[in-house]
């Protein structure tokens, strides 16, 4: 198990920033964020950043991410797209897993209809994905009331009813406290199936108000 920096933590930093402080401060891998690649290309190449990992002391681990909302249910083309884009990067920079996460069910789509179509999207992926072998997806449920997957056992279910080899679960610490996961799911998790653990805290404890966004700190602050 290597302990890895994520991108997001820094939100406005460049991706060679991260890169650098990552390798600084000992972290093993890194989970790369889809905008800040965007920006790097804009003046290098895939082959500058491949280059550029293969000298430093430290490995691409995820890019994060992709993000289903409703309308890729009418219409999956432009998810399909970005997620081919991503594959390409990661398949260049030698990047195992591709963070895909269901977001919040905005319309209160009924609960059936938004796993058959989580389903089905994520079966797309899956055989597209299937052309790289070294590649694999990593399921996150963002946990928030409004999210299509808002627990543990939900995101569970959901990859059970996918039966995909290439498709894994990511498990966020502070979406896992706030919508009430149970710590017993935990022990349903198949070892090759947890692909990341995102380490967050939080400086509130559950109760009657939501925990926001807002309310993420660092490991141990909480």
């Amino acid at each position: 198990m290597d302990l890895g920096y994520n991108g997001l933590t820094t939100r406005h930093t460049t991706l060679q920033e991260d890169i650098f402080k990552s390798v600084k401060y000992g972290f093993k891998a890194i989970e790369l964020r889809d905008y800040k690649i965007e920006t790097y290309l804009k003046d290098f190449t895939l082959n500058d950043l491949d280059k550029m990992f293969r000298t430093a002391e430290i490995r691409p681990i995820a890019i994060n991410s992709i993000e289903i909302n409703e309308e890729a249910f009418c219409n999956s083309d432009m998810l399909l797209e970005k997620f081919t884009w991503m594959l390409n990067i990661a398949n260049i920079i030698k990047c195992p897993y591709i963070v895909v996460a269901p977001m919040n069910n905005v319309n209160n789509i009924n609960g059936k209809r938004i796993r058959q179509n989580l389903v089905k999207i994520f079966r797309e992926m899956s055989d597209t994905c299937s052309q790289y072998n070294n590649i694999k997806i990593g399921l996150e449920y963002i946990g928030s009331p409004k999210a299509m997957e808002k627990t543990l056992d939900e995101a569970l279910e959901l990859l059970s009813a996918i039966k995909k080899d290439n498709i894994g679960l990511v498990i966020d610490t502070f979406a896992f406290y706030a919508n009430n996961s149970r710590a017993s799911d935990i022990r349903r998790i198949k070892a090759d199936d947890l692909l990341l653990v995102h380490l967050n805290d939080s400086n509130s404890l559950r109760g009657d108000a939501v925990l926001q966004e807002s309310n993420r700190i660092f490991p141990g602050d909480g």
